[in-house]
């Protein structure tokens, strides 16, 4: 049988038989470790080394440390069954199975014969913002790792968390990622303490666990995207880096390196685009509803106590709510920072031999680094700092409801 020669298509090397196209000898996977192949190591520290091994822990108890397969002992299964179950819970307050929260535990406070006026309303605002936090919760987890093992299954170029956390994110950042989390995590300790004063019975007891460990599972899906777009960005730098060592190379040269970077980029994107939009539209919606729930608290004078755990529960959502978009519009930022230094230098920058020595060549290289939209993309959008700032204003927005 006669053999063609191979063809570049899309990143990859194909090896063509009478045009009978067979399996790929570089795949996806591989163009992500192209683009660190020359970077030494990241330096870590000891107080680095801590904090990655606290995210490591946290992934793999959820099961989201790699993007295997289902199995029976495999932490997905206990924590999607944990994930309905508080779905269904919750759900039951809203249908009217349990009105008012009355299944087997009733508010303990002393004053509940003197009811006001409007508590009705009240409690079903209650009612709604909880069915919202607990779907919001189910299909963040659900559908993040059904997007995750997709991406395994379709060779993508999607980087795990176990590569992504320990040789792709810079230790400023996953400080950073640190911080927020302890932050959310005192918030949430502060919520569960004092809602727990006032829950009595087997079924609400089991109920807020599960709740509480959805929400878990929440956190950590955006902690394990927001890793993944610090590994983008690592790889954006590394890029910018293989452009500037170039020697006797081409425009070509240029646009294959920036080719692989979108091509990590876009599998990235395309793998997390359904949990992302999913997510969004559901905890926007809980931080809405959650801001209305609080303006009436405040109209009805409630105790100090109780707005500052209602405060702690919007912090915590406003982390979900807020986490995946920064992380979105950061992917875009570091994308758009190659053009962006690129076009501030001069032909003295650059070595002998180089491409961009000519001017020309920096300026075609612009023009296709903007057509091309190397970011994070859904369908015609391309999420930047300005949909990232409205998405902060848009979680702010039920406040006018108050007012």
């Amino acid at each position: 049988m006669e053999e063609e020669g191979p063809t570049n298509r899309g990143g990859e090397v194909y090896v063509q038989m009478n045009d009978v196209e067979t399996e790929p000898l570089l795949s996806m996977t591989q163009t992500y470790s192209n683009l660190h192949l020359r970077r030494e190591p990241l330096r870590t520290s000891r107080c680095t080394a801590f904090v990655k091994a606290v995210f490591k822990v946290c992934f793999c108890v959820v099961g989201l440390w790699g993007h295997h397969a289902w199995s029976y002992t495999d932490p997905r299964v206990f924590f999607s069954a944990i994930c309905i179950y508080q779905v269904v819970f919750e759900l039951s307050f809203l249908t009217g199975i349990c009105p008012d929260f009355e299944c087997d535990a009733m508010n303990n406070s002393e004053d509940d014969e003197v009811k006001r006026p409007d508590d009705k309303h009240h409690h079903q605002t209650a009612e709604i913002c909880a069915a919202l936090f607990s779907v919001a919760a189910a299909m963040s987890y659900l559908v993040f790792i059904s997007c995750v093992m997709l991406a395994k299954r379709k060779d993508s170029a999607l980087a795990i968390p176990s590569q992504s956390v320990m040789k792709h994110v810079h230790s400023t950042e996953v400080h950073l990622l640190f911080v927020a989390f302890v932050f959310y995590m005192i918030s949430t300790s502060v919520a569960w303490h004092h809602i727990v004063q006032f829950m009595s019975g087997i079924v609400s007891t089991v109920g807020l666990t599960a709740a509480f460990l959805a929400h878990w599972t929440s956190v950590n899906t955006c902690n394990v995207f927001a890793v993944s777009s610090f590994a983008l960005g690592t790889s954006a730098q590394d890029a910018l880096k293989l452009i500037r060592n170039i020697q006797n190379g081409t425009l070509d040269d240029v646009l294959r390196i920036h080719e692989d970077l979108c091509t990590v980029v876009f599998s990235t994107v395309s793998a997390y685009s359904v949990w992302f939009v999913l997510h969004w539209f559901t905890y926007g919606a809980s931080v809405i509803a959650f801001v209305m729930y609080i303006s009436e608290e405040i109209a009805m004078k409630a105790p100090l106590m109780e707005l500052v755990y209602l405060g702690c529960v919007l912090v915590c959502l406003l982390y979900l709510f807020l986490i995946p978009c920064m992380c979105a519009a950061r992917i875009t930022s570091h994308c758009a920072a190659i053009y962006e230094e690129i076009n501030c230098t001069t032909s003295a920058y650059w070595s002998e031999g180089h491409p961009f020595k000519d001017r020309q060549n920096v300026a075609l290289f612009i023009s296709y680094a903007k057509e091309r939209q190397c970011g994070f993309k859904i369908g015609r959008m391309t999420f930047n700092t300005s949909l990232a700032w409205f998405s902060f204003f848009f979680g702010l927005a039920a406040l006018l409801y108050h007012f």
